[in-house]
């Protein structure tokens, strides 16, 4: 059986009304869109792809993931719901 991961099944929808490519990870762009999705029927952000392949985002740290989270916390009202998964490709 085999079993595809969350993130590559949100890739392979490619809805552009409800998923947004973010080639590098820039909190200020990616608050943006959480804004922009919080104004319509929600969404989701992928990082580190730029809907035909992977864009390079080793750089990204637990303390990078962390920052984002209390920006958009501290940022962002009303508070909205938050999921960041990361994925190894």
């Amino acid at each position: 059986m085999s079993s595809i991961s969350f993130i590559k099944e949100l890739i392979n929808q490619q809805d552009p009304n409800t998923l947004e490519f973010v080639t590098n990870w820039d909190n200020q762009v990616i608050l943006k869109t959480i804004c922009a999705f919080l104004n319509t029927n929600g969404g989701w952000v992928i990082s580190g792809h730029n809907k035909k392949g992977l864009t390079d985002i080793s750089n990204i740290t637990d303390q990078k993931i962390d920052m984002l989270k209390k920006e958009a916390l501290d940022n962002i009202f009303p508070q909205p719901l938050i999921y960041i998964h990361t994925e190894t490709i």
